[in-house]
């Protein structure tokens, strides 16, 4: 009777603290050997800790120059390997709370020394674009000590907001233009914003050019609703629209190949 007891109290713990304190923080480790010989491939494994983080989310692992990777195990997602930097895409991620994944590395002949190797893991989580790191990997490539040891990285774990434009909206009776929006830093965005009255009172269209040279992949565009407004999606230009904390945004999983981009609220 008390080992039931026990057990039963264990579970409700369990239970009570993922309840207050929710899940863990997602977190990426790996596994590589501390040595290689030039001209040769070894397997390199990845873990990912990813929660209940579902929907689109990447992995990428970054090589030094002279480093090939293969794919071997992708858990369905969709490989890629170009630049040093081998790619793996999900449109929905795979469904176990933790999943590993594995690669190919082949080192060229021509490459010794010690040579580091990084990752990351991208998700959306509240239409925000967040990030876990793998603290990057060192491994010698040539001469070195015969013991070979496998390395498991440690992880951090970051949240960025791209594209972001956070200007306040006053409304007006005739057509306003404006390109004061902040942009990101170190990006050539230009955000262009029309107001012009409603059919209704109190009702105004808020429609805005953005400019995006080059640009690509995961963005958002944002702005600050007047208290006591809300707002309503128009043009989305293949974004999702979503209204929160009084803000109308504008999500991309990935961005349009168009450098200029028109979208609008009411």
């Amino acid at each position: 009777m008390i080992k039931p007891l026990i057990i039963l109290f264990n579970t409700v713990s369990v239970f009570l603290f993922s309840f207050f304190f929710g899940d863990g923080p997602v977190t990426v480790t790996g596994n590589f050997p501390k040595n290689v010989k030039p001209n040769t491939e070894f397997i390199s494994e990845i873990t990912i800790n990813k929660g209940s983080v579902s929907g689109f989310s990447k992995f990428q692992l970054e090589v030094p120059q002279g480093i090939i990777v293969k794919e071997l195990e992708s858990k369905s997602g969709n490989f890629s390997f170009a630049g040093n930097i081998a790619k793996i895409i999900w449109m929905a991620t795979p469904s176990d709370a933790e999943f590993t994944v594995k690669f190919v590395l082949i080192a060229d002949a021509s490459v010794s020394g010690t040579k580091t190797i990084a990752s990351k893991f991208s998700y959306i989580s509240n239409n925000n674009k967040e990030m876990a790191e793998m603290i990057p990997a060192e491994i010698i490539i040539g001469d070195a000590p015969a013991d070979v040891v496998a390395t498991s990285t440690q992880t951090t774990t970051s949240s960025t907001q791209l594209v972001s434009s956070t200007p306040t909206v006053t409304p007006a009776n005739t057509t306003s233009s404006s390109q004061d929006n902040p942009v990101e830093p170190n990006s050539n965005v230009v955000c262009d914003r029309t107001i012009t009255k409603g059919s209704n009172p109190n009702e105004y269209n808020v429609d805005v050019k953005i400019k995006k040279p080059g640009i690509k992949g995961f963005a958002k565009f944002q702005e600050v609703l007047p208290a006591g407004y809300t707002a309503k999606g128009g043009k989305t230009n293949g974004s999702s629209f979503s209204v929160s904390d009084g803000k109308a945004k504008f999500v991309w999983v990935s961005l349009p190949a168009d450098d200029e981009l028109m979208i609008s609220y009411v």
